[in-house]
């Protein structure tokens, strides 16, 4: 007997709930083992898959002793004694049955992250108590959905390729030649595909708002847009950033692009990874996200040559405001020019979610906002009360019946609930003063 299942250590039960989700997400780039159980981890979750019957694996599983063990996501994949391997690259979108979070331990070489990248990273990791895989949306709805507000679609065609061993996303503008090119650093549990919506070019695209809406307005403004993925959850900050290096010449050489000036964005850990590229390579400008940097040499201090940096941040973030304040005095009395931007806090009105997310119309959008209401998850004046990473929103949603209506775009939502909070977050907020910041640094 074959299936998909989570599992729930901690209770020693599983609870059954209907959701969809395509097997390409997954990825075995690190594998580890829990008794021999192979586990074949994804940006979000691990994935087991057992050869045997799905009823004995379960009862297996029920008697392991997983106490004081890290929160991690897990599916489990049971299959039959004589099937094929499985090929999560091709297997076909399936009906599976989710439980409730569970907690397997990472091995602590898989948590590499970047300086100190919070691990709340862009909303690309769920809460460990509301589980849900998310299946990427079709073409036809992505386009469905911006025809139902009456909006042009954005005119995005993506080249998705491996450069130099790296998964890379890449665009040129449409209108007129690059002036410019703009790398792109996602966070960590994030992705490249993050910043385009879904397209035949780009069918896994996921196409999170605040993201798509940087690559737009770089392509507007004649950006070309190169994103790459980082080869674990979080970048590292050593050969990577000479991969990346080697990647931004490789690709620009290949495309008629050097000899462009070349400016770099990123978010949380994607910040510490441009701000120490920004010291390899040449840069004409830097922009460091919801991060305070990470700085080499004696003391911290830059090398002589470094770009003009942005720091855009949340100061709801008491702690990183105060390292990025120490790092922004410190590159000033290096004679580095620093430009700093505050994103600061939102009030979840009854049409934010309908006003930024192409494809939630505003009669869900107002019911969204009447239940975090009922819940008492937002203050007097709107605002949240705490991050929507740590509130059980969805279960909230889900006990009022229309899930269903808002499981597409759940980590849109979710996107736009941590935008709110204000404390961390990719944002397109400040996108027009970034960019120009940005071009007057391009002779």
């Amino acid at each position: 007997m074959a299936g998909f299942f989570q599992f729930q250590p901690r209770f020693g039960s599983l609870v059954r709930a209907p959701f969809r989700a395509s097997a390409h997400h997954w990825r075995s780039a690190r594998v580890s083992t829990l008794r021999s159980v192979p586990i074949a981890f994804r940006d979000d979750a691990a994935l087991l898959v057992i050869r045997g019957d799905l009823v004995q694996t379960r009862q297996a599983l029920r008697r392991q002793d997983v106490a004081g063990v890290a929160a991690h996501h897990f599916l489990v994949f049971v299959e039959p004694e004589d099937a094929n391997q499985l090929a999560c690259s091709s297997a076909p979108r399936r009906d599976l049955h989710a439980a409730r979070a569970a907690r397997f331990p990472i091995p602590a070489a898989e948590k590499q992250a970047a300086g100190e990248a919070d691990e709340r990273d862009e909303g690309c990791l769920a809460p460990a108590e509301q589980a849900v895989a998310t299946a990427p949306r079709s073409e036809t709805t992505a386009a469905r959905s911006y025809e139902s507000r009456g909006e042009v679609r954005p005119l995005v065609s993506p080249t998705v390729e491996t450069i130099d061993g790296a998964r890379a996303i890449w665009e040129l503008p449409a209108a007129a030649p690059a002036r410019a090119v703009l790398f792109v650093a996602h966070g960590c549990r994030c992705r490249p595909e993050n910043f385009w919506p879904p397209s035949p070019r780009c069918p896994g695209c996921v196409g999170l708002t605040e993201d798509v809406a940087i690559t737009e307005h770089a392509l507007r403004r004649r950006f070309a847009v190169l994103a790459v993925a980082s080869a674990g959850q979080c970048w590292s900050l050593g050969k990577e950033v000479t991969g990346a290096k080697r990647v931004i010449r490789s690709w620009a050489a290949k495309n008629g692009l050097e000899g462009l000036p070349v400016a770099a964005l990123g978010a949380s850990s994607g910040g510490y990874f441009v701000s120490r590229l920004a010291a390899k390579m040449s840069l004409a400008a830097v922009v460091i996200m919801i991060a305070e940097g990470a700085f080499g040499g004696a003391a911290g201090a830059p090398p002589v040559v470094y770009p003009p940096t942005m720091f855009i941040h949340m100061p709801k973030d008491r702690r990183r405001a105060a390292l990025l304040e120490r790092n922004s005095k410190m590159l000033m009395q290096n004679g580095v020019e620093v430009k700093e931007l505050e994103s600061l806090e939102l009030p979840l009105t009854p049409t934010l979610l309908s006003e930024r997310i192409p494809g939630v119309d505003r009669d869900l959008s107002e019911r969204i906002w009447k239940v975090f209401r009922e819940e008492g998850f937002v203050d007097e004046k709107g605002y949240m009360k705490e991050d929507g990473r740590a509130m059980p929103w969805k279960g909230a949603l889900a006990k009022r019946g229309f899930w269903k209506e808002v499981f597409p775009w759940a980590d849109h939502i979710q996107e736009k609930l941590n935008l709110a909070y204000g404390y961390h977050e990719m944002t397109s907020l400040h996108a027009d003063e970034m960019f120009d910041w940005i071009e007057k640094h391009l002779t």
